[in-house]
């Protein structure tokens, strides 16, 4: 039982009263109860140590009207701290378990052993290829048992877990340490098993305990990829929360991309994916076959927009990138592939990185028109729209006799892949009736087209 001593300050003068038998020590002033209550004022100091008979209370108040309890106390004082896993052998979010391995875990209080095993779970959470499990065969049977020397709670499943299956540790709020108390929420912890190199292995890059996670952004390794049993470590911060990748090297390749291409050569999302055989050694050979990556992105109105993104990204724009760490430089995969029916960009890879999905300018004016068309100022809104115009542009409208009558440059605050033109010349006055031609154009390509206006 973790016992613990009460300190608390006294601002000007505060009195102490307790149940009977209770001996104080304020300052350097030692007072006994003696009677039913024992009573001292004290202009500072603090309450050093306390030492209860039958102490069922405590009560420290400034004034009769303002009462501060330090808690209600039976022979001892506890530590008031809910039962935590202190140290196990299975790690919050490690991906390296053996199948065999019998899962370990020391709780940082005195335990109700007799609570532990009837809280204790362990959950199937995921297969292989990333699908949730449910229902009783998320279950996994086993023996429980506690090592009074060791101080540790064991449990030893009836058969070896499987390859690249995620799990759960569940433990549920009826478990309970010596004083009684229980974790509000209970806890939860999640692992995964080693990849066997013979089996089709999908990683999720985005894994934790809950039973809803993007299963469309993971790494697909088919069989004979690997060639030992092997595991991975994943993180999505490279920049700031690194693995082993230099996170400057990450900062000057995103420096470098956003001042070699502009504005919307930019990062989604970014994953340094690092792997380990089952013995702990990096893998650092190329794979046997390519392995497939896919990142997802957020279209959920539909538009062509990556959802939240700013500067806004064409998803057609989209490509996966590699870090050159030599050069700090983020490199295109060739193989990048928009899915636009699983919101997901795939591309094939042959070694673990840094993997960053990436936008791009849109340089594509194919689709790129002007309307209404002809534009009739007494029956329309006071404007032309340019759209399907990409994200690097620049527009110019001319007399039919090839006069310039407007220019219209790139402009962010704009709708993405469109310029709303107020169809007025360089001057601010409106353009008169007539036929103009306008011609779009930028680093890439250029499209032109006619407009007649009738006042």
């Amino acid at each position: 039982m973790k016992r613990s001593l009460i300190i608390l300050p006294f601002l000007g003068q505060m009195a102490l009263a307790g149940m009977a038998g209770g001996d104080y020590t304020i300052g350097a002033d030692s007072i006994n109860g003696g009677g039913a209550y024992g009573n001292a004022v004290s202009s500072g100091g603090y309450v050093l140590s306390q030492n209860f008979g039958q102490t069922s209370g405590v009560k420290v108040s400034s004034t009769p009207e303002t009462e501060l309890y330090a808690g209600f106390l039976g022979a001892y004082m506890g530590d008031g701290l809910p039962p935590y896993i202190y140290s196990s052998n299975v790690f919050e979010g490690f991906r390296g378990v053996h199948s065999t391995q019998t899962i370990a875990i020391a709780f940082g209080e005195d335990m109700d052993v007799a609570t532990i095993a009837n809280s204790f779970r362990l959950i199937t959470l995921r297969d292989n290829s990333g699908n949730r499990v449910t229902g009783s065969a998320a279950v996994v049977g086993g023996e429980a048992s506690f090592d009074y020397l060791n101080g540790e709670f064991n449990f030893s499943p009836d058969s070896p877990l499987k390859n690249n299956y995620t799990y759960v540790i569940d433990i549920s709020t009826d478990l309970r340490d010596e004083e009684g108390y229980f974790a509000l929420e209970g806890i939860k912890k999640w692992f995964g098993i080693v990849m066997n190199p013979v089996d089709d292995n999908i990683c999720l890059l985005r894994e934790d305990a809950s039973s809803e996670v993007d299963k469309n952004t993971r790494a697909n390794f088919g069989r004979g990829a690997l060639s030992d049993f092997s595991y991975l470590k994943i993180s999505s911060s490279p920049a700031t929360s690194p693995i082993e990748v230099d996170s400057e090297k990450v900062r000057k390749a995103n420096e470098k991309q956003l001042r070699n291409n502009g504005i919307y050569s930019y990062p989604v999302t970014t994953y340094e994916i690092v792997g380990y055989k089952s013995s702990g050694e990096k893998l650092t050979a190329s794979f046997n076959k390519p392995v497939v990556i896919e990142m997802s992105y957020k279209d959920d109105s539909n538009d062509g927009i990556v959802d939240d993104s700013n500067p806004p990204l064409f998803v057609k724009e989209l490509a996966i990138y590699w870090l050159n760490e030599e050069h700090s430089l983020w490199v295109k995969l060739p193989s990048s592939e928009v899915k636009t029916e699983n919101k997901i960009v795939s591309a094939e890879i042959n070694h673990l990185s840094v993997y960053a999905l990436m936008g791009s300018a849109s340089y594509d004016l194919s689709k790129a028109h002007a309307f209404p068309v002809p534009y009739i100022a007494s029956k329309m809104p006071k404007k032309i729209t340019f759209t399907e115009i990409g994200n690097d542009y620049t527009i110019k409208i001319f007399t039919i006799s090839g006069e310039l009558v407007r220019k219209l440059n790139f402009d962010i605050s704009q709708e993405a892949g469109q310029y709303v033109w107020d169809v007025k010349n360089d001057k601010g006055q409106n353009v008169f009736s007539g036929v103009y031609v306008y011609l779009i154009t930028n680093q890439q390509q250029k499209k032109t087209g006619k407009i007649m206006i009738i006042r």
